[in-house]
């Protein structure tokens, strides 16, 4: 099972083996957010078997760092993403692309036909899929 986690402008969603917490924060920088992440992971450590992927989703343009943000978020911008978080393997997605790959794979969209999803939360976010 892989740790699901959406930091937005406002809250930080962790989602693991069907439990589901949001957080409201007040993060104002990439070493915060890290420490939180951290933290919880420690917390699944101690409490479940934890041994796979975080996936983070994340406003903004994404490669290896955060090339484009124009959140509350903006610290984000030009942060080289880690490919490790403790000693797992860490893998970022827009928030917008992994709102999409969540629909299409648990709502049974059919992803035979084009798709826009759009996501109004802090700020507007979007996913593609053609």
């Amino acid at each position: 099972m892989n740790l699901i986690v959406d930091f937005g402008g406002t809250h930080i969603r962790f989602l693991y083996n069907n439990k589901f917490i949001k957080k409201k924060h007040d993060i104002k920088s990439i070493k915060e957010f890290i420490f939180e992440l951290e933290d919880y992971v420690k917390y699944l450590e101690i409490n479940e078997e934890f041994k796979n992927k975080i996936i983070i989703a994340l406003p903004g343009i994404i490669d290896d760092f955060i090339i484009h943000n124009e959140t509350n978020l903006k610290f984000l911008n030009n942060i080289y993403l880690s490919k490790k978080i403790l000693n797992y393997e860490a893998i970022y997605f827009n928030d917008g692309d992994l709102s999409l790959l969540g629909e299409i794979n648990y709502n049974k969209i059919d992803k035979s036909k084009k798709i826009l999803n759009l996501i109004f939360e802090t700020g507007v976010g979007c996913g593609l899929w053609i």
